[in-house]
């Protein structure tokens, strides 16, 4: 059988810490705070809550630092034949596969793909990084080009990079 956990929460009374296994998570909160109400709460309780909510804000900060993924820089050169080839400064703060950039495109301004580089792997400890993507064929007349970046968790990110394409070759 195993061993039932008990705290006080008042002097003359205990709350009985299994309750939550028999019924549901939120009646046994809402049981525990009726019995807290109205009465001074201990010293270690308090330690403890702002331990909780130190981990929190914590957990919380490092899911911040890992919003979608950002263009740093782009680098653009003109190749033989007109196309182009892009160096792309990716800033993220990858979490192992659970969340990384996975890749970029290359658009025009209104949103046609012109290129995509896959990143194959997350860059836990290489940030920012740089990666090319050779042989973008941009469109005669276009000479202006969006650079974007994706994170296999939010998906396209919003902060893209506009850049100037230099004349063909």
């Amino acid at each position: 059988m195993a061993a039932r956990k008990r705290i006080f929460t008042k002097p003359t009374q205990r709350l009985d810490l299994t309750a939550g296994f028999q019924h549901s998570g939120s009646r046994a909160m809402a049981a525990a705070a009726a019995e807290w109400k109205g009465h001074a709460m201990p010293a270690a309780a308090k330690i403890a809550a702002i331990v909780v909510l130190a981990f929190l804000a914590a957990a919380w900060s490092r899911a911040a630092d890992a919003d979608d993924a950002k263009v740093v820089d782009v680098k653009v050169a003109a190749e033989p034949g007109g196309t182009f080839r892009f160096a792309v400064t990716l800033g993220h703060a990858d979490h192992g596969w659970a969340h990384y950039a996975n890749k970029f495109e290359v658009l025009t301004t209104d949103g046609q793909v012109l290129g995509t580089r896959v990143l194959l792997h997350p860059h836990d400890d290489e940030q920012p990084f740089t990666r090319d993507l050779s042989g973008v064929k941009v469109p005669a007349g276009v000479d202006r080009v969006v650079v974007r970046a994706w994170d296999n968790v939010h998906k396209a990110g919003t902060r893209t990079m506009t850049v100037t394409l230099p004349p063909r070759r």
